[in-house]
């Protein structure tokens, strides 16, 4: 695997070493130095070179055309990502979506993004087309917490419920956020000591509102909300989708244990059917060499569950 920034490095290497043997050809045909240069030794390395530089070219121009800043020539569409297991492996990233009741995965996906944040609506989306439901509800871990993520799958008629991981910038024995009141109507906060924070301005990086207010440095409560002249916060732009997201955990804890039935189809497939890596290589070939395994983890579960005479009469 060789990122962007590393193909660079290797690059400006490999154009030193060439400068520098033709910088030592063109000195030994201007001075009588006195030492033979071997030219069959130095022409070979400048032809390595020449192909290395060759290749590097190539490697680039397959980055360029992916859009990526990344690449691992052995195999072309795998993509250096984060492993569970900690440290960084170059390899998919596997999605599946399980139903509750039965333990039977319903849909799967094998990808080439590192970020779970934006599995989360295609994931559902899929899961309730297979399952034909008008409603769908959803339990995601904080992996997988994105305001754009939530509040498009409400718009496809699927309830999400994932702990937030947002990062709350939050200084020990400050006012949290939570402790200022936000009042849809008049678009503006309320701050413990009762003064309004209005809309200042946006950060479209971080994809929220901010507020404020002046005359802080005079407030008495000033030493427990911020050491800043003024207190910001910041309101993301699907922040009721967080809201309701939150509100559902808040109102039930519980609903978090549903979200562990997706590890036992995981560790079937792992530590029983033995698909720890991939096979084969390609995106196409590993997501069919995963829909084989699934598939042989979903019969075994429907045996257990039913039978294999009552799974037989079903299929037939």
């Amino acid at each position: 695997m060789i990122t962007q920034k590393q193909l660079s490095e290797q690059r400006r290497r490999v154009d030193q070493q060439i400068e520098q043997y033709l910088s030592q050809l063109d000195k030994a045909d201007e001075q009588d130095t006195g030492v033979e240069l071997n030219s069959q030794r130095v022409q070979e390395a400048l032809r390595r070179l020449k192909a290395e530089v060759i290749e590097l070219d190539a490697i680039k121009a397959a980055m360029d055309e992916a859009g990526s800043r990344q690449h691992c020539t052995t195999e072309p569409d795998a993509k250096l990502m984060r492993s569970g297991r900690g440290g960084m492996v170059v390899g998919y990233n596997v999605q599946s979506a399980v139903d509750t009741d039965s333990g039977v995965i319903v849909h799967h996906d094998v990808n080439c993004d590192g970020a779970d944040n934006r599995q989360l609506q295609p994931m559902a989306e899929a899961a309730k087309d297979v399952l034909e439901h008008n409603h769908l509800d959803v339990v995601a871990d904080a992996g997988y917490s994105k305001g754009e993520q939530l509040a498009a799958c409400e718009a496809q008629g699927i309830t999400a419920t994932v702990p937030s991981n947002r990062s709350l910038n939050q200084r020990d024995g400050y006012f949290h956020r939570t402790d200022f009141t936000y009042h849809a109507e008049q678009d503006c906060y309320v701050c413990p000591a009762g003064e309004i924070l209005r809309y200042k301005t946006r950060c479209n990086s971080n994809k929220a509102w901010l507020y404020t207010r002046s005359g802080c440095s005079d407030c008495g409560l000033k030493p427990q909300c911020t050491r800043a002249e003024n207190r910001w916060l910041s309101r993301h732009y699907n922040e009721e989708a967080f809201d309701r997201s939150e509100h559902r955990l808040r109102e039930n804890p519980e609903l978090m244990k549903q979200r562990m039935v997706v590890e036992r189809p995981f560790a079937i497939l792992k530590h029983v059917l033995g698909i720890r890596r991939f096979l084969c290589w390609g995106l196409s070939a590993c997501t069919a060499e995963m829909g084989i395994g699934i598939l042989s983890s979903n019969i075994g579960r429907m045996i257990n569950r039913v039978g294999t005479r009552k799974l037989l009469a079903a299929l037939g």
